[in-house]
């Protein structure tokens, strides 16, 4: 029964199996209420960071158990803040969330922090995507479309966005004082929608309806982007359907590092055997976690760095064994039964299993 989650690209990229490495200070943590925060990591020296696209996202190296791990945040920050020696990211506590309560529990201004280089495999491409893209986003999930306002405010995205926000109330929208800016220096490029629970002046109630998203945007050959909590995905992939769109015109993800765990797991505790640098082990590996977190506990330090089967770092070989994904599309499952492959960093095992793992390079 295995799934992919459908935030992967059609067009990924190979990539090298070893991340770049940065290192950053904390210049600032804005607290956003809501245990919610904006940390401002800047370089040391002043030199810019690594450049990126707007809608992309950062790997953030975290410690665990003595075990080095990393979490994927989206960057806020625009592609110009880059240059000038800056990354923003929104970090919101989650249920059971580890990295998130680290940082929001720990960072503070001053610390040294270490981040790898942005991945740019769900960011939005003119070049590849067209000129339209509709954005529906709840919670954190809008993160990565505030930099891609922001890009295209400041004139280095040229596409058009229109973005459907979905919060409880205008006053828990995040950037609210910013996104009247955004679209006025955007001279008409992008649009925000918000959508409340209420009836509030200059909102559209919630639920979105596929009628809201037509009053607002055209959907012909747009690409729709999906970001917020399960519920939220579920729900939209269903008002969607009757437009029919292809795998490359509809892409959705979970936000928070918690958020997508599939329902329906048992209290169950699997065997996973691993070769893994020409020796053989099993490990213990529970229903309701990912195998990716079953190989840190036990040490491994296996590749991985977006946790969402995005970068392809944790890319590994399955012998024998099923699991299951945040979603169970059935096209997604065929294509992962004709192959041998499956990310760890996503898949929660419901069997016993046997796969093939590289370890993390000195």
């Amino acid at each position: 029964m295995a799934t992919r989650m459908s935030i992967a690209h059609t067009k990924r990229k190979e990539r090298q199996p070893q991340p770049s490495r940065q290192e950053a200070v904390v210049a600032s943590a804005e607290d956003f209420g809501l245990s919610t925060k904006c940390f401002t990591l800047q370089s040391p020296d002043g030199t810019p960071l690594v450049p990126f696209r707007a809608g992309s996202f950062i790997p953030v190296h975290l410690e665990m158990g003595g075990t080095e791990v990393a979490y994927p945040y989206a960057l806020s920050s625009s592609p110009h803040e880059a240059t000038m020696g800056t990354y923003r990211i929104i970090v919101k506590r989650g249920t059971g969330g580890y990295a998130s309560s680290l940082m929001l529990d720990t960072w503070k201004p001053g610390d040294h922090v270490t981040v790898g280089a942005p991945f740019e495999d769900d960011a939005y491409s003119r070049l590849d995507d067209g000129d339209r893209l509709v954005a529906i986003a709840g919670s954190v999930g809008v993160v990565p479309f505030h930099s891609m306002a922001k890009a295209i405010a400041e004139g280095d995205a040229d596409f058009r966005l229109t973005l459907f926000y979905v919060a409880d109330t205008r006053d828990e929208l995040l950037y609210r004082d910013e996104w009247a800016q955004l679209m006025e220096r955007s001279e008409g490029r992008f649009k925000l929608v918000p959508v409340v629970a209420g009836d509030e002046d200059g909102c559209e109630r919630a639920p979105i309806t596929l009628e809201t998203i037509e009053r607002h945007a055209s959907t012909e050959d747009a690409v729709f982007l999906v970001r917020g909590p399960a519920i939220l995905v579920a729900s939209m992939r269903m008002v969607l359907a009757p437009l029919k769109l292809s795998r490359r015109r509809l892409r959705s993800a979970f936000s928070g590092d918690a958020e997508s765990r599939p329902a329906g797991l048992r209290d169950a505790v699997h065997h996973v055997a691993i070769r893994m640098g020409g020796t053989t082990q099993t490990i213990p590996a529970r229903e309701d976690e990912t195998v990716l977190a079953a190989l840190e506990k036990a040490g491994l330090q296996p590749l991985a760095d977006c946790r969402a089967g995005i970068c392809g770092f944790c890319h590994t070989t399955l012998l024998s064994g099923e699991f299951i994904l945040a979603t169970d599309e059935a096209s997604e499952r065929r294509m992962h039964d004709r192959s041998s492959f499956f990310h760890p960093c996503c898949s929660y095992p419901v069997s016993d299993m046997a796969i093939v793992i590289r370890r993390t390079q000195a």
